[in-house]
């Protein structure tokens, strides 16, 4: 589980390297989905064991995906 995760970012990292984020839009949009996304199940009382990596984890590298964009976007200027 933590491998998958671990992956993921590992992944971000390579695209932010060689520049390939996503667009300042999309970042804000990213972000907001993921936050979104974790409110809805909260809300809904929405709790799955077997599935937890994918629920959280997706959510997740949305949310780090949308902020890391929209950081270096700012460092950028």
């Amino acid at each position: 589980m933590t491998s998958d995760l671990g992956a993921a970012g590992v992944w971000l990292a390579h695209r932010q390297a060689r520049g390939r984020s996503l667009p300042p839009g999309a970042g804000v949009v990213s972000a907001a989905l993921g936050v979104a996304a974790l409110a809805i199940m909260w809300l809904c009382g929405f709790q799955d064991i077997l599935f937890r990596p994918l629920l959280w984890g997706l959510p997740a590298v949305m949310i780090v995906a949308g902020a890391t964009t929209i950081l270096f976007q700012r460092l950028r200027q």
